[in-house]
């Protein structure tokens, strides 16, 4: 059997915030093609500040991210990545159809393929009725899913999104994670959240992080049955909650 070929590599990775914030503190770790990867964890862990940094939002203090053979160059990476952000990077006073299309000149896209593009991934995401209107009138729902065909509007090799689903009603979240399991078939995932019990369904691996380290590491299933845990709530309690300093 063929060995998966890696997609991220993450190299004693550190983020430090001045005067005295470590925000991430030499970590390392492995995201493999066509996986889930979860990064879990509380608030202040590391986690969001460590997928900013693999999507080149962030310089690290210093360590190594290789990501699927692209060298350093920051051009290259960012038209294989497609980054959700936890907050919408939205114009409210544009329409739909002008947000993406703004958006695309991103990318290296003729005039022939950004339409194909625009108008197929409006399509998937459900947008194309709302096309036209404007980016203020739309709920929460349909901003998410703005920013969620942004993001793949150039059929990115690694999707990175940050906590995407926090705020949502429980219909659209499960039709984002389903969509999420689509685009496995695709491209490389990962992604932040809170939600425990959908990461342990969706994930392939994860690695739990807690003030800036990662303190598990490997598939749900092995995590759970090396600390003897029924899901990952009860990981989290016994590796995070537990040994929190009183």
């Amino acid at each position: 059997m063929d060995k998966p070929r890696i997609i991220v590599s993450v190299n004693n990775l550190k983020k430090n915030f001045p005067p005295a914030i470590e925000a991430v503190k030499s970590i390392s770790f492995k995201v493999y093609q066509n996986e889930i990867f979860g990064l879990l964890g509380s608030n202040g862990s590391g986690k969001s500040t460590t997928l900013r940094m693999i999507a080149t939002v962030l310089a690290p203090t210093s360590g190594k991210i290789e990501i699927a053979r692209a060298d350093s160059d920051h051009r290259k990476i960012r038209n294989i990545i497609g980054y959700i952000p936890q907050q919408d990077l939205l114009y409210d006073d544009l329409s739909v159809y002008d947000n993406i299309k703004l958006f695309s000149f991103s990318y290296d896209f003729s005039d022939k393929e950004r339409k194909y593009a625009i108008d197929s991934t409006l399509e998937r995401l459900e947008l194309l009725d709302y096309k036209k209107r404007s980016v203020g009138n739309l709920s929460g729902g349909y901003k998410k899913r703005l920013s969620i065909a942004i993001a793949l509007m150039h059929r990115p090799k690694i999707i990175i999104a940050d906590e995407i689903t926090i705020g949502l009603d429980p219909d659209l979240r499960k039709k984002i994670w389903d969509l999420l399991t689509e685009l496995k078939k695709e491209s490389s995932i990962i992604f932040t959240t809170h939600y425990l019990e959908e990461a342990q369904k969706l994930c392939d691996r994860i690695a739990l992080m807690n003030l800036g380290e990662i303190v598990a590491y490997g598939s749900p299933e092995k995590i759970m049955n090396d600390t003897q845990s029924h899901d990952l709530d009860e990981v989290f309690y016994k590796l995070v909650t537990m040994r929190k300093p009183k």
